[in-house]
């Protein structure tokens, strides 16, 4: 049986280094981030004091965390799974798919119970979120920006 972060207790607090905001946001209770160790279950807590920045796109930006979708998103990957996956493809010539694959081993490795991200499970990973990589990964190499 498989139980995630958020059933034992985990929050991330967005907005004040990890820390609960006094003006509480938007939580969203079923959160996926997938991160270098594995596909995760967790609670987010938004901060609600920034005004027109307390969007959660921006509060996970600022959290190094690029979310899935810019609208409601409930899927984000962090900074530094993407970095990993930037200097594998670049040694090892890995594809998106087979990187995911090994990142959600982490998380399940018999594959009878395969982590979900984005409502797809590994196999039916989802091309949009591939084609987003696959941009960030582009302009990284043109010199438009750093993770």
């Amino acid at each position: 049986m498989r139980i995630s972060l958020r059933d034992l207790g985990l929050i991330i607090h967005l907005g004040h280094q990890g820390k609960p905001c006094s003006f509480l946001g938007q939580v969203q209770d079923n959160f996926t981030v997938v991160h270098t160790n594995g596909i995760h279950i967790v609670k987010v807590q938004f901060c609600g004091c920034y005004g027109e920045c307390s969007q959660p796109k921006f509060q996970l930006l600022w959290g190094s965390w690029l979310p899935a979708s810019t609208e409601d998103p409930h899927t984000a990957f962090t900074f530094e799974v993407l970095n990993a996956y930037h200097l594998l493809s670049l040694q090892g010539k890995i594809s998106h798919e087979d990187y995911y694959l090994s990142v959600s081993r982490h998380t399940d490795n018999t594959g009878l119970d395969p982590p979900k991200a984005c409502n797809y499970t590994a196999s039916e990973y989802p091309k949009l979120t591939l084609q987003r990589i696959g941009t960030l990964n582009f302009y990284m190499l043109s010199g438009y920006g750093n993770i």
